[in-house]
């Protein structure tokens, strides 16, 4: 039993240790280091959720072009039904966001890793105008060649940083 002669912080001091072990860092660290974590997780949403956002801006073109003059052209029997696409893109875009904030953080807006992932999305964004919308089957053929020779550059570069 403690006595009334122990000193209130004293006695506080030992509580904590008792109840949650002894910490080196003091409380306002741990604030801080809670609200850096929140921060970044944030930042991370935001750069999803923006990629998705400018991602969607090419599935008007899509769903005019899907019942119409796309179903008239010679699909290959491996196409996934339509329901598949939403769904799939959506977590695509969000993770193209994702990767972006994580290479941005650690690298910086101007590295090469970020002006070839800016290259890559904007023409992730320009495919479906130009297959859909203009009907340029040729064109995102070429587009798609493209896309996967950056991929070709950019996975190499992000899996050494990140």
């Amino acid at each position: 039993r403690l006595t009334a002669s122990i000193p209130s912080a004293a006695l506080q001091r030992n509580l904590d240790v008792v109840t949650h072990g002894i910490s080196n860092a003091p409380q306002s660290k741990k604030h801080s280091d809670r609200s850096a974590t929140i921060s970044a997780a944030a930042a991370g949403v935001g750069w999803a959720a923006t990629s998705v956002l400018c991602g969607s801006l090419g599935a008007p073109f899509v769903m005019k072009a899907s019942p119409t003059w796309y179903r008239k052209i010679n699909l290959p029997t491996f196409t996934p039904p339509d329901r598949i696409f939403g769904p799939v893109w959506t977590t695509v875009y969000a993770m193209i966001g994702y990767s972006g904030y994580t290479i941005f953080k650690a690298r910086g807006p101007s590295s090469l890793a970020m002006v070839l992932a800016y290259a890559h999305y904007v023409l992730n964004i320009t495919w479906a105008p130009v297959f859909f919308g203009l009907k340029r089957l040729r064109a995102g053929h070429v587009i798609n060649v493209l896309l996967l020779l950056s991929l070709s550059v950019i996975i190499p570069l992000f899996y050494a940083i990140s």
